[in-house]
């Protein structure tokens, strides 16, 4: 039972890559897959400039294809059934068009969850990511130096350095030589 799911996993992932799926579908999974491999209705529907009852709609059809599944322990979350499915829509959007979507992902979030420090570096990889469309590599610092504190206050170093480490390329990307800035990091 196993190898069959596989294989339809499979099956599925490459048809996103080689097929054109309808455009409401392709829009809706699009911008759950930028959201990762997990994700909120709640975060799309800030998320979606489009009709958001066609893109409900094509959340459920998306679920029927078997491309998605409900988290049944979490309402309005969902799952993409392989990382391959949601890999192959990242790959097929523009790359400016892809970081668009992880800046307007991440200021839903922070919407979403102001207060709720579990986001934190979800929120900063998606202002990372988004820095090529402008104005989230500041925010990005932020929230990496801030997720970077968290994880240190739990023990989680490795999670830390990575946090770090991105703050530090996004001070980079922004041309910012300010040595105190680098030196709050480090």
């Amino acid at each position: 039972k196993t190898g069959v799911r596989m294989t339809n996993v499979l099956r599925a992932a490459a048809e996103c890559h080689r097929e054109p799926l309808p455009e409401s579908l392709r829009a809706a999974l699009t911008m759950a897959a930028v959201a990762g491999p997990e994700f909120e209705v709640a975060v799309l529907r800030q998320v979606c400039d489009r009709d958001w009852e066609r893109t409900l709609g094509a959340i459920d059809q998306a679920e029927g294809a078997g491309l998605i599944f409900r988290i049944e322990s979490i309402p309005g979350r969902y799952r993409f059934v392989h990382t391959l499915v949601r890999d192959a829509l990242c790959e097929a959007l523009p790359a400016l068009e892809r970081a668009a979507l992880h800046k307007r992902t991440a200021e839903a979030l922070t919407r979403l969850h102001p207060f709720d420090d579990e986001y934190l570096g979800d929120i900063a990889v998606h202002f990372f990511e988004g820095a090529l469309s402008g104005g989230a590599g500041t925010k990005a610092i932020e929230h990496c130096k801030r997720a970077a504190e968290r994880a240190n206050a739990l023990g989680r170093f490795e999670e830390a350095s990575r946090f770090y480490e991105i703050a530090l390329t996004a001070l980079d990307l922004l041309g910012c030589r300010l040595e105190t800035k680098r030196c709050d990091l480090l």
